[in-house]
């Protein structure tokens, strides 16, 4: 009993220093020795790109020139032209609006930002010419700074993706659903079984 006892004794001292110098190694083998730095950056630049995100499109929103920037016939409802009095071509007027817009964003401090967006229209012609009268406009404004004018559609920045049950077999939008969309949007059901506004 003795003998056994002792080499009890023996085995749990020699397993007990074997520990004490390998157990710095295996903890740091079992557990994440940067925690919790590690998780908190990756939490911090979650955010920081969720507001940098947001960030960006409301300086793209701010650098727009929308469609109500340029001055309407008002019975049609088009674009104004005027003929260049040297190169006999039709432009399109800018607001005093658009022209006070143009100011702000050709003058911010400390640079202004060389892209200017501008409200794609479905026509192209429409389309150049708007470009075009901005592109003059801010070469008096700032002569001898380069301004890029990119057209762009507002409704990119976050479609509107419908449950199959509000579209029809082309993907579009279907009328006869339209008046189900809302209250189904109000109370977060869009499957094709739930909600009350279900289609019959």
């Amino acid at each position: 009993m003795n003998g056994f006892i002792k080499k009890s004794v023996a085995g749990l001292a020699i397993s007990a220093g074997l520990s004490s110098l390998g157990g710095c190694v295996l903890y740091r083998q079992v557990v994440d020795p940067c925690y919790p730095e590690r998780y908190t950056s990756m939490a911090r630049m979650s955010v920081k790109d969720t507001f940098n995100a947001q960030a960006q499109r409301g300086h793209t929103l701010d650098q727009t020139i929308w469609g109500h920037h340029f001055e309407k016939d008002g019975k049609t409802g088009d674009d104004v032209l005027v003929k260049d009095a040297k190169t006999k071509e039709e432009r399109v007027t800018l607001t005093a609006g658009a022209k006070e817009h143009l100011k702000y964003i050709a003058f911010r401090q400390p640079t202004p930002d060389p892209v200017v967006m501008l409200q794609r229209d479905v026509n192209n012609e429409v389309n150049f010419r708007r470009k075009l009268a901005i592109e003059n406009y801010l070469a008096t404004l700032m002569p001898g700074r380069p301004f890029v004018v990119e057209e762009w559609d507002v409704r990119e920045l976050n479609p509107v993706v419908l449950p199959p049950r509000f579209q029809d077999q082309q993907g579009n939008p279907n009328p006869g659903s339209s008046q189900l969309i809302l209250p189904q949007m109000i109370s977060g059901s869009t499957t094709s079984g739930g909600g009350s506004g279900g289609s019959q």
